[in-house]
C-alpha cells in the first residue's frame, strides 16, 4: 500500500478520502447501533458491534483495489484517512458506548 500511496495521491483524493472517512467512521457506527437498539441486542453484544463497524477500512481493501486495477489512489488515501481518525472516533465511540455494558469492566 505505501507504494501505491504517495502525497500527491492523498491530496487528489483528499476530499473523497474524508466523505468515506465520515461513512465509515461515523455513520455505520450509528446504522449498526440503531439496528441493535431496533432489535433489542444485548447491550455487550451492541458494543462490540458497534466497534466492529468503527475501525478503520482494511488494508485488504486495498489489494483488492490493486488486483482489479479499480481507484487505488483513492482506496489507498482512504484507508490511510480512517487509520488516522479513528484513533479518535473510537475513543469517543467507546466512551459513549461505556454506559451500556456497566457490568464489563
Amino acid at each position: 500500500m505505501g507504494l501505491g500511496l504517495s502525497v500527491g495521491g492523498l491530496r487528489s483524493n483528499l476530499k473523497a478520502s474524508f466523505a468515506l472517512a465520515t461513512v465509515k467512521l461515523v455513520v455505520m457506527p450509528l446504522i449498526v447501533y440503531g439496528l441493535c437498539v431496533v432489535t433489542g441486542l444485548n447491550p455487550l453484544y451492541t458494543v462490540a458491534a458497534v466497534i466492529c463497524a468503527a475501525v478503520p477500512t482494511a488494508k485488504t481493501v486495498y489489494v483488492l483495489a490493486h488486483e482489479h486495477k479499480v481507484e487505488e489512489k483513492l482506496v489507498a488515501a482512504t484507508v490511510s484517512v480512517t487509520t488516522m481518525l479513528s484513533v479518535a472516533t473510537l475513543l469517543v465511540a467507546l466512551y459513549l458506548l461505556s454506559g451500556l455494558a456497566p457490568g464489563v469492566r
